[in-house]
């Protein structure tokens, strides 16, 4: 990581920094599903994802980073579901799922930080962020989704089953749609344990993203459904043996609905099952 070098100045508020390197990324494969009934209610809202993309071992992943992911966070609120993303390989909590989203979302460095799956953070040159910017730009693409026409959503249900956790999902269209959409569930763990450059001790991390619960794509599964207005269609189940050393009361899950455009996966719309 190259050296962090740190310039106050009475008229700009940008903190330059490293830009931490990221290693190589894993691909994504593919997968598909089958349709069901329609028992889950999905409610005609949106929900934007917001994600700091981030390393235990980057420094200033924990000092001013960390100031700036737990104002987002509070600003926030129901508007969008948090997620810390360890896009780097050699992080602790990283896993495939990140380290894709680390290149597919435009990760440059970390931190990072994530709107619905674009790169907001503001950078006045290769080596600075502005950090002000940034918030501002993350807060103005969140209150955009808001307040946009509500297309399609997804609701469900999680459980448990000793370590496995299990989610049913369901989508609806509000308004007939074209394309080929795709449905994910991502588990996420608060308050997990870990030390953090630029912080002392084992700390808690927040919104921890422990990756996908799809088998074979981490974009999550086929929605063959139709997409005509007013049509709801029940998902495959998706479950997932989670590690013993995870803390199941502190986990909840996103659902992302994202649709394909050639080889790009863009986010549409997310709800959170669960705490």
């Amino acid at each position: 990581m190259r050296k962090i070098n740190l310039i106050a100045a009475m008229a700009f508020s940008v903190i330059l920094l490293s830009n931490c390197k990221k290693e190589d990324e894993k691909p994504a494969a593919n997968d598909g599903n089958k349709t069901g009934n329609t028992a889950i209610e999905v409610v005609q809202k949106n929900t934007s994802i917001f994600g700091k993309l981030t390393a235990t071992w980057c420094g200033p992943c924990g000092s001013w980073g960390w100031t700036l992911n737990d104002e987002l966070i509070a600003q926030l609120g129901s508007d969008a579901i948090s997620m810390g993303l360890y896009g780097s390989n050699s992080s602790n909590f990283t896993n495939a799922t990140v380290t894709q989203w680390n290149t597919d979302f435009g990760g440059k460095s970390f931190p990072n930080f994530i709107a619905n799956g674009t790169n907001k953070t503001d950078f006045p040159t290769p080596t600075t962020i502005n950090p002000a910017q940034t918030k501002t730009n993350v807060l103005d693409a969140v209150s955009a989704h808001k307040n946009a026409e509500v297309e399609i959503n997804a609701g469900g249900k999680f459980s448990w089953d000793n370590q496995i956790l299990k989610v049913k999902a369901a989508v609806k269209s509000f308004k007939a749609l074209t394309g080929e959409y795709y449905i994910g569930a991502y588990m996420v763990e608060d308050k997990a344990k870990s030390v953090q450059a630029g912080r002392t001790g084992t700390v808690d991390h927040h919104h921890v993203c422990r990756g996908t619960m799809s088998e074979n794509n981490i974009y999550g599964v086929k929605y063959n459904g139709a997409l005509t207005a007013g049509t709801q269609t029940s998902i495959d189940d998706f479950t997932f043996d989670v590690p013993a050393t995870w803390v199941k009361e502190n986990m909840y899950v996103a659902i992302i609905i994202w649709k394909k455009v050639g080889t790009k996966y863009t986010f549409v719309n997310a709800s959170k099952l669960g705490k």
